[in-house]
C-alpha cells in the first residue's frame, strides 16, 4: 500500500502519462534540471509498479557522465531501471542530486536510499525493457524544463 508520504510526493511531482501506440510514455517537467530528472524517475516508477511503502534499507550512490542532457537522462533512467528489474531495488528517497556541466560533459551525482521490493510488488510490476530517445528533447521555457520520455515495454 502506498504511504501518505509517498502519495504527497507523487502529487507534487510534475509528470503525466501520454498516449503512445505501442509503448508507454510520460511528459515531465521541473523547475530545474535536477527536478526534471527526479520527476522522470518517479514517473518511470509509476508506470512500472504500484509504489511500495518506502522502508529505507540501504544507501544508493550513482555517478554518471554524458555529452548531452538527453544522454544523461537516458543513462540515469536506465541505471534505475536495471536496479529495479535485476536487483529489485526501488530508490525511495533522493537525498542529493547534483547535475553540472564540466568542460564538454554533463556530470550527475546522486545519493539516496533504496528499499528492496517484496514479492507482492514484484508480481504486479510491468516490465520496462528500455528507455528510448524517441520524442526526447529537453527544453527550457520560462524557467520550466520539459521533455517527453518513451519507454519500450
Amino acid at each position: 500500500m502506498m504511504s501518505k508520504k509517498n502519495t504527497r510526493f507523487l502529487q507534487q511531482t510534475m509528470f503525466k502519462e501520454i498516449e503512445h501506440t505501442a509503448d508507454r510514455g510520460i511528459e515531465v517537467s521541473g523547475n530545474s534540471i535536477a527536478d526534471l530528472f527526479k520527476n522522470a524517475l518517479f514517473g518511470m516508477y509509476s508506470l512500472a509498479l504500484f509504489l511500495p511503502e518506502p522502508l529505507p534499507e540501504g544507501q544508493v550512490k550513482v555517478e554518471l557522465k554524458e555529452m548531452t542532457l538527453e544522454d544523461l537522462l537516458v543513462s540515469f533512467l536506465s541505471e534505475f531501471n536495471f536496479r529495479l528489474y535485476y536487483k529489485h531495488e526501488y530508490c525511495c528517497e533522493i537525498n542529493k542530486l547534483d547535475i553540472r556541466k564540466i568542460k564538454n560533459y554533463y556530470c550527475l551525482e546522486l545519493t539516496g536510499t533504496y528499499t528492496t521490493l517484496n514479492e507482492a510488488a514484484l508480481s504486479g510490476m510491468e516490465e520496462i525493457k528500455s528507455v528510448t530517445y524517441h520524442q526526447m528533447q529537453i527544453s527550457n521555457k520560462n524557467g520550466t524544463y520539459r521533455t517527453k520520455i518513451i519507454f519500450d515495454t
